[in-house]
């Protein structure tokens, strides 16, 4: 097996099929704390990271994902086309960044309790509910994507007020992770961004 790519299977349910999908890089430290998360403890999830981005990202240019903004509105599939892949180092160190690469919990912690906000349930996520790791980390990348979008609406010209359609605008991964954090951790994209960039390809010993 190659050093960056894995055999990942495509999805629960559908046996014996199989698609190769981009392992991540290896995390040397933890910029926020400075540990050292280079052994294997912190590489468990690599292959479902590898699986589940490569899945959301043909979500994505499928046309079908569904994606909600910070208000709970739809962002519509033209929008959407605005959006690149995403990458498996930057879904790697964010894992890391939120739960030691779901060492410490929840893999993405994208339904913590007392996080809970009600734009979530567009994309189905209901407060209280737990997901497989497969699942946590669509509905992260899903709801991080609302995180990078904003959009002005337009309205009705019989002045009534009513909106009729919005303009949206994507504002990239960087501003989608600084607004995935909300605030609550000061440089928290800054601290993700270090991480990939001090990164380094796996190797069979890693794992």
């Amino acid at each position: 097996m190659g050093g960056n790519t894995s055999i990942a299977p495509l999805g629960s349910g559908i046996s014996g099929y199989f698609v190769q999908a981009q392992m991540p890089n290896i995390i040397q430290t933890r910029t926020q704390s400075g540990e050292d998360v280079s052994g294997s403890k912190y590489q468990v999830n690599d292959y479902q990271i590898a699986a589940s981005t490569h899945l959301a990202n043909n979500e994505l240019n499928s046309g079908n994902m569904i994606v909600g903004d910070k208000n709970g509105n739809i962002i519509p599939q033209g929008a959407l086309k605005d959006v690149s892949d995403i990458s498996v180092n930057l879904v790697k160190a964010w894992s890391m960044q939120e739960s030691h690469s779901g060492t410490n919990g929840s893999i993405l912690q994208v339904n913590n309790n007392g996080d809970f906000t009600p734009d979530k349930t567009s994309i189905g996520i209901t407060k209280g509910a737990t997901f497989s790791t497969n699942q946590e980390i669509n509905l992260a990348i899903r709801y991080l994507i609302g995180k990078g979008f904003t959009s002005s609406p337009n309205y009705s010209k019989d002045g009534s007020g009513k909106i009729i359609s919005r303009n949206w605008s994507w504002h990239g991964w960087n501003a989608a992770i600084k607004g995935y954090n909300g605030g609550g951790v000061k440089g928290y994209e800054k601290y993700i961004q270090t991480m990939i960039s001090e990164s380094q390809k796996p190797k069979p010993s890693n794992y």
